[in-house]
């Protein structure tokens, strides 16, 4: 086989990514709200974090909060969610990146949300590069992220927020 793709010279062809199910004429129109985007960690205060995360629960305290966090280890990488009365929690492969970790928590959240009443729910997240990878997306994008998008677009067209 591989003389073959090398007599073709489709032996640089790159392996496609999964696909999605997204329309290509469909920009990802995920939104988020980001309370402490304009402030800099290292000059302000936990306090004030606290006062700005008070402030948004309750702005918007008719919203299902779902906390969720991955974390990585030498050893482990794991993730955990909180929602509603309920606790997961889940080991990867060591060799996964944390962003694996994060974007693998979302897609869980999602999940969740799908099986649920309509309503509205909110996903508290620290990690900003998964929302960065969900407001960009190309065609190297991390595979989870089209999922993502997909389970958001779905929740989307089901009336979802």
């Amino acid at each position: 086989m591989r003389n073959l793709m090398k007599d073709f010279n489709l032996h640089e062809v790159p392996i496609s990514q999964q696909m999605s199910f997204l329309p290509p004429w469909k920009d990802s129109e995920f939104k988020y709200l980001n309370p402490f985007g304009s402030f800099d960690r290292s000059n302000t205060s936990d306090t004030i974090f606290q006062q700005l995360f008070a402030d948004h629960r309750f702005r918007f305290h008719d919203f299902v909060p779902i906390y969720r966090d991955g974390s990585k280890l030498s050893s482990r990488v794991s993730l955990a969610v909180v929602f509603s009365k309920s606790v997961s929690a889940f080991t990867l492969l060591p060799f996964y990146p944390i962003f694996t970790a994060e974007i693998t928590a979302v897609f869980h959240d999602l999940k969740q949300i799908l099986k649920c009443p309509m309503g509205k729910y909110a996903i508290y997240t620290d990690s900003l590069s998964v929302l960065q990878a969900l407001n960009s997306l190309h065609c190297k994008s991390h595979p989870l992220v089209f999922s993502v998008l997909d389970l958001y677009d779905k929740l989307i067209s089901k009336d979802f927020l």
